[in-house]
């Protein structure tokens, strides 16, 4: 057994888990919830079921706010960027609800991470994403065509995402 810690998902929670190995998993998206993160950023918790090993956590950070405005921008645009790519390996450009994103497979490539504070607890980090080839993802409900392309390009720091 290792100890285990799960991003801001489980609210820090530490608990007892037999570690998933680093590698690529065929997974379904079974929740995509938004949430406060534990300094009250807003955050969207995908959880994602594999067969082997059970859930994996991800975090999209969705409203995170900073006093430099081109850092909280940046961060934005990476949010923007980790859903697109999570759209994509769906077959889909984007969602229009983090909802559609439920029922979702893909394949994901997780990779381990020491603790900075605490070397015998270890962070699961989700690395990348991609479709699986000859397996159908599920479609998101009525996204319309012209919608698929991407997301629009962030202006405003207060602009909601997608899904409000």
């Amino acid at each position: 057994m290792v100890t285990l810690v799960y991003p801001e998902a489980l609210e820090n929670t530490v608990r007892e888990f037999t570690i998933i190995p680093e590698g690529e998993y065929e997974v379904e998206i079974v929740a995509a919830d938004a949430k406060l993160a534990g300094k009250g950023y807003e955050m969207l918790a995908v959880r994602y079921e594999t067969e082997q090993f059970g859930s994996v956590f991800d975090n999209v950070l969705v409203g995170f706010k900073h006093a430099d405005a081109e850092k909280q921008e940046s961060v934005r645009r990476m949010a923007y960027q980790k859903l697109e790519t999570i759209a994509s390996a769906c077959g889909t450009g984007r969602f229009a609800a983090s909802e559609e994103m439920v029922g979702c497979r893909l394949r994901i490539k997780v990779e381990h991470r020491p603790d900075a504070k605490d070397p015998e607890k270890v962070w699961v980090d989700v690395k990348s994403y991609s479709s699986i080839k000859n397996v159908p993802a599920a479609p998101p409900a009525a996204v319309p065509v012209a919608a698929a392309s991407s997301y629009p390009a962030v202006t405003n720091a207060a602009k909601p995402m997608p899904w409000r």
